[in-house]
């Protein structure tokens, strides 16, 4: 597994969860939304073995934690990167020797 984390530029305009939904469909197919409560949701794009815990605050999605659980990621992560850009948010790659990154 491979995780991004979007957050949004600091020009970008606050967004909410359903247009993430449709951005994500339109670049990587079919996205499905499962709301967990008020302040999280899931965004998952099964046929690209991709998820999104979204935190949602004020109403409006305040950063998207992604999992790429692909063999080959290129391909969704290309995807994934479009649908980003499209939104005006930026992707950055967790390190996974980050200490500050480990769940404690």
């Amino acid at each position: 597994m491979v995780e991004y984390l979007a957050l949004p530029d600091w020009q970008s305009p606050p967004v909410d969860i359903n247009a993430w939904v449709a951005c994500l469909t339109e670049a990587c197919g079919p996205t499905t939304l499962t709301r967990e409560s008020p302040d999280v949701n899931w965004v998952e794009t099964p046929t690209r073995r991709l998820r999104g815990y979204a935190v949602i605050e004020a109403g409006k999605v305040a950063a998207i934690n992604f999992e790429l659980h692909s063999l080959d990621p290129g391909p969704t992560l290309s995807a994934l990167e479009a649908a980003v850009a499209a939104i005006g948010w930026e992707l950055h790659a967790e390190d996974p020797d980050d200490p500050d990154d480990d769940d404690d």
